[in-house]
This record gives C-alpha cells, structure tokens and sequence, in this order.
C-alpha cells in the first residue's frame, strides 16, 4: 500500500512538472497574469507569472510599437513588465529556490519600451543579490537604439533553499523587470565562484559573429541558457577578420562553450601576430574583475602556439589549441582603479599559424559581507561495525559518529584485538575499534549508499585499520574501492614491519550524480574486504575546480609541510571546516634539504581552498644558502599516472619581497608569483601525465627576490575518469520550484 501511495505521489509530482514547464529551469515572464504560462518560441523553455515569487508592484505591457521591433515579433517574455513605485531606498525581492550549495546562475533583463506612457530618457536602480549589492541598472532611451534595454547576470554559491533577487529604488526612476530567470549550473565550475564570492557578469561575446548578423546564442545550443552577445563592450587592435566552419566542434567539460561560438572565431587581420582587446567603456563593476578565454582550432592542423597576458600582466606560457576542440584560459582577479580591462594574444615565434580566439568573458566580483560556510551538520561519520543504537560524539573532533547498518546490506561487525587500541594514536581514537567484513568470493562487491544532492561536490573518506580483527595475523591485505562503476583505488594494507598494524586512509572528490552515491568495496582475490570508517564531506563552497561530472579526485597525498614528522600531529576539523586531513608524513622527499619554520600570527586563508590556519603557520625554506627547494615522490604509484598537483603558500617572516616561480613534473617554469604577508596562496598545476607514476615540483626564487622560496603545504591527486558521465539534468528537483 505504501508503495502505490509513493507512486501515485511520484506520477503528481511528474505530471506538475511537465506542467510547469519540461525543464527544471526557472523561467518567470515578469508582469504575466496569473496561469498564463506558455512555451517560449525562441527556446522551448516554459515562461511562468512571477505572482509566486514576488509581493508587491504592478503590472504592465510594453506599448505596442516596441513589440515588433525588439528581437522580431517572436519575443514575447519581453512584452510585460513588473514594476515597483516606491521611494527612494524601498526594496522589493524575488525569492527564487535554491539548493545550498549549489552553483547557479540568475538572469534579468530589463526592456523599458514606455510601459508607463512617461517616454523616460533613462532610468537607474539597483540590484542586490541578498544583501549585497550586485549591479546598477541603467537604461537609456535617448538615442531610440536600445529602447531602453539590458540584460544582467549573476553566478553564485547558493546559502540557503530560497535567494533573495532585489530591485531597489536609488531615487533616477522607478524599478521594474520584464523577466527573471534561475539556471542551475551544476557542474559547471566557475571555480571563482565561493561562498563569499559571486560574479556578476559585465560581457560574455560570442567573437567570430559579425555584430551585423545579431545572432544571440542561448538555449538550446548553450545546456545553460547562457547568453552569448555578438555586440561586444570591448575593441580589437590591431583589426581582425573573422572566421568559421561547419565542422563539429568538442567542446571542454570545463566551460562547455557551445558549438554554434567554437565554429566561428577572430584571426589578426593581415600579417600581424598579436590580437589586442581592451574595454572601450569605463566601468565601476570592472575594479575587481576576471577574464575567461575561449579559444577551439579549425582552420588546419598546422601548429598554433601563443601566449596570453591580462590587464599588461605577466605573459604566461604559452598555449596550444587543439583541433577541433574546445580550450578555456582563465585568469585570476585584477584589479584597476578606473575600472577598464585588456588582453593581448600574442603568437609564438615557433608558431605556424597566428593566434585565435572564439569567445571570452569578463566578470566582476561581489563579495559577500557575511559569506556562510558549508554546516558541519551535514557531515556523515560512519563507523564501521558499531552496533545498531549506539552513536557517540567523538573525542577529538566532536563530531558524532553513527551505526553503518543503515548504509549498507551485508558484511560483519568485529572488532580490532584490544593490543592495537591504545598504541594507535592514543587511546582516544575510539572510531578504529571495529570494522565491517566482507567475506566474500573474488569479484564480489559490496556498496555503502551515502545520502548526497545531485551537483554538489563531496569528499569521501574511508579508513582501514585492520589490527588484526580477525584473529588469522595476515601479513598483507588488497582490495579495490570503486565510486560507482568507476575503479577509484586499490586498498593495500601492510602489516609485516609492525608499524602501520595495518592502517591507511583513501579519499575521493567528486560531483554527486544522483540522490545517493554508491561506496564500494570489490574482492580481488587477496584478502577479505574491510572498512574501520565511511566520511561524507559536503564540499559546498570549496571549488576544487578539476572536480567535474566527468572527472572526481582520488587524494595521493596532503602534506602539511612545515611540521615535522616527529610531531605525528595531524590537522582535521574543527580547524579544517571541511574536515580534510593535513598529514605529516608525506610521500615525498625534497632535496636540497629544508628547514622548518612557523609563526603565533594569525593567517588569512585564501578563500580558494581554504587551507586552515594551523597548517599556514607552518612552513619549510631551504637550508644553508639554496634558493630553491625541489619535492619528488618516493615510491611509484599507478594512481600517479595522472595527477594533479596543488601548492600552498603563506608568508610570516618579515614583510621583505619573497619571488619565486613553479615547475610541475619537469614541465614549464610559471611566471612568478609573490606570497602575500600573512594570506594565503595557492597554486594549482594542470594534469600531468607519467608512465613511471611519479611526480616532482621545484619551487626556485628569482634573480629578484630578497628571501628564499617557502611551502607550506601541498596537495596531490590522481585522476578518476567516469566512463558514462552526467549532465546536470535540466530536470533538477522542480518540487522544490511548484511548492510541493
């Protein structure tokens, strides 16, 4: 009976959605009357009336002789309009839903078209995106071109189940809306988007469209709804000339720039090898902004290398474009005081071709006064083995670890011989007591189910601790760990030199592709599968932006460098809110040798990665007189056949200029980088592939700096390729937008 109930239930909810539009997209048609919901010409998606959502303000048509001439008669989402007469300082919200957590990206546009009969020269109010101030709308009539048209955009990291979208009244006219539109992004990384950061979107341009065809490329050739302008707010020198193709374009996972921007792109015009761009408008929003590049090949297979330099900075290295696929260049914030940006592409000298571009962003960043963290609420400790009932706070950490029977079908309960309990860090470590077993044949899997939000990021830790819980003294245990279908690692468990008394510890990142994630333990024919604990980590805010639908993280190593090994102190929550681990005894070695340093200061983490304070307090420098401090990895590792390495720095000696610049696996020296007094900094390679399964970096001071190089921390992971990988469905929880 149950069963038909929760049927039923599931056949309402599916009929509401496909009433309400069949995509899990929000789309509201400012000013629509009530249940007067249609299917938009242009795209397909389903427009709503924003009654829902809104309280307040008035409804309006553009006048009729508007119509026709915005966008062809087909446009119909700009045809009414919401306003708001209020006085100057009133706010008036949408309040749209939202998963925390969740990236999403949220769309107004503005079309004034004389809706109230006053035939206004301009107008001029304010957006906020909760409490924090997002953009100025401003509107101009007084040529007759736009008729008083724009769009705004904004990406963000969603706090709580609903987001507050306001207008606010500057005293320059009255506010008013004509369409308002929520996209989740899902896995879509945007890895400057935080929890204390949004970006507010200044140009997203499509390149190689002449601005004369006026094509607006959106849905359903962008999954995201996107805009991509053809009339750009930037100027080209040297003049360029644009090309296309027919061909099909791969698009990155990264950006997944739609194929109809990759066909076409800008090429320098005549013999010149460098494109120029630089804003041909000043723009406060532009103080603190962030470039992305989108470059795909399709002219020929002849070998296309250039650099790029943002804003006159540093020239990187230089760059490749696949053919036929897609590439994205991203460059960190800069800053200007007179709100203006540049870029420059530049051929190389080896270059057979001249450089390319197909489309490009700019951003300019909001930052959230009172940014939230992901609730250590959400956390799920497991400890493996424990009876039903019988949940404890645990006493280093204070979190409260529960009973797996509900997670898992199968397996024994036992528990390690009493021998290993206080020699393994202490006697307090009450969550390496037992474990769940499973005897099984070769081949055998079996799963752990972890609650998890599709789209979200989460960490998974397990951790083994075999201590002889058997009774049979195995020298040596192997068994694999699978996400999904998806191999992640090998379990490997050594206990013949007595000291790990076989103990080790696998983690993995990964974007969440269902309502539950299955954790799996496979029999390989070595031993009898175990687990001590199962963590679930939501990641929220914590961008890790290799971490696709695609593509998850399996950890290698996470080093707290500047403590010594001795210490055997290992940094977790609560002083990492993400409940990493920090370790102290790495799988790398350093040569020339290095020297450990620390400080009582307090750090400011980088809002990146947030490394935790106790680990920035730490760091080595190389001995003696070396300028350089060079780590390579001490054992081979199939995990490292493709691996991803992250640095972290922090300064806490003195205020002297510290210069240095990076090289991964033998790879490119970077431009240098200077660490900032008592902030953090990291520094994150791309992927690296080594038949051999090692890796190296050194950190090498320039010719320039008044100090020696320093690290303090680093991560290392290796890469998990998911062989049928997800989309984030359009789909996407609509009981939460129909009310149910």
């Amino acid at each position: 009976m149950a069963l038909l109930v929760l049927l039923a239930a599931v056949l309402v909810l599916e009929a509401a959605v496909r009433a309400d539009g069949q995509t899990g997209f929000l789309s509201i048609d400012c000013g629509l009357e009530a249940d007067d919901s249609y299917p938009d010409d242009l795209t397909g998606l389903t427009y709503v009336p924003d009654g829902r959502y809104i309280d307040g303000g008035e409804n309006h048509k553009v006048t009729t002789v508007y119509r026709n001439k915005w966008w062809g008669p087909d446009t119909r989402t700009l045809y009414t309009v919401r306003s708001f007469p209020s006085g100057e300082g009133q706010r008036n919200c949408y309040s749209l839903p939202t998963d925390i957590g969740s990236k999403y990206l949220v769309r107004l546009e503005f079309l004034y078209g004389n809706y109230d009969g006053l035939d206004s020269l301009s107008l001029k109010f304010n957006l906020s995106l909760g409490v924090n101030h997002w953009n100025t709308v401003s509107l101009d009539t007084i040529d007759g071109n736009d008729d008083g048209y724009n769009v705004y955009e904004v990406v963000f990291v969603a706090w709580a189940s609903w987001a507050p979208i306001c207008l606010v009244n500057i005293g320059q006219g009255t506010p008013f809306v004509s369409t308002v539109e929520l996209r989740p992004l899902g896995i879509l990384p945007y890895p400057a988007v935080m929890g204390n950061v949004s970006l507010s979107m200044y140009d997203r341009c499509n390149v190689g469209s002449s601005p004369d065809d006026d094509e607006l490329v959106r849905y359903p050739d962008d999954q995201y709804d996107r805009f991509w302008f053809t009339d750009a707010y930037t100027e080209a020198d040297p003049l360029s000339t644009n090309i296309s193709t027919q061909s099909t374009i791969q698009p990155s996972t990264e950006f997944a720039v739609p194929s109809p921007v990759l066909q076409k792109a800008v090429v320098p015009s005549g013999n010149s090898t460098k494109l120029v761009f630089f804003s041909d408008q000043l723009d406060a929003l532009l103080h603190d902004h962030f470039v992305i590049l989108h470059f795909a090949d399709f002219q020929n297979k002849k070998s296309r290398e250039f650099t790029v330099s943002i804003d006159n900075g540093v020239q990187s290295s230089p760059y490749s474009t696949p053919y036929l696929k897609g590439l994205s260049v991203t460059g960190g914030w800069s800053s200007n005081s007179e709100g203006k940006y540049n870029f420059t592409i530049a051929a190389t000298a080896t270059s057979a071709l001249p450089p390319i571009l197909n489309a490009y962003e700019v951003y300019g960043r909001i930052i959230h006064d009172n940014p939230t963290t992901f609730s250590q609420d959400c956390f799920l400790s497991i400890d493996c083995g424990l009876e039903a009932d019988d949940s404890y706070p645990d006493d280093l950490t204070g979190l409260t670890y529960v009973p797996d029977g509900r997670y898992i079908d199968g397996g024994e309960n036992h528990k390690v011989t009493t021998v290993y309990r206080n020699k393994w860090w202490g006697p307090d470590t009450r969550t390496l007591y037992t474990v769940r077993s499973f005897p099984s044949g070769e081949g055998q899997r079996n799963c752990y189910s972890l609650p998890t939000d599709i789209g979200s990021k989460y960490l998974v830790r397990l951790e083994f601790l075999y201590g002889n819980y058997d009774g049979l003294d195995s020298l040596s245990l192997k068994f694999n760990l699978s996400l999904g279908v998806n191999h992640w690692n090998t379990v490997s468990l050594d206990t013949i030199d007595g000291n790990d008394d076989g103990y080790n510890v696998y983690e993995v990142v990964f974007v969440a592709w269902a309502s539950w994630a299955p954790i799996c333990l496979v029999n390989i024919g070595q031993g009898t599968p175990f687990v001590s604990t199962v963590e679930l980590r939501p990641l929220g805010i914590l961008p890790y932006p290799a971490v696709m639908g695609n593509v998850s993280l399996s950890m290698y190593d996470r080093c707290n460098v500047g403590s010594s090994p001795d210490d055997d102190e290992l940094v977790r929550y609560p002083d990492d809110q993400y409940d990493r681990f920090w370790f102290t005894d790495a799988y790398t070695e350093a040569d020339p040798l290095s020297t450990n340093i620390s400080t009582q200061s307090t750090i400011q983490p980088s809002t990146e990665f947030a490394v935790p304070s106790p680990v920035l307090q730490k760091a080595v420098v190389p001995s003696g007189n070396s300028t350089k401090l060079v780590f390579f990895s001490d054992q081979l590792d199939a995990l490292l056949h493709d691996h991803f390495v992250i640095l972290h720095f922090a300064d806490f000696q003195n205020k002297k200029s510290r210069e240095f610049t990076v090289s991964i696996d033998n790879g490119v020296q970077s431009s240098p980088y200077s660490t900032p007094y008592l902030k953090g900094l990291s520094v994150t390679g791309g992927w690296s592939s080594n038949s051999e399964g090692k890796y190296n970096f050194t950190i090498a001071a320039t010719a320039t700096s008044a100090l020696p190089p320093i690290l303090n921390a680093y991560e290392v992971y290796g890469r998990i390729i998911h062989d049928n990988p997800t989309t984030f469905s359009q789909d996407c929880k609509l009981a939460v937008s129909i009310g149910l």
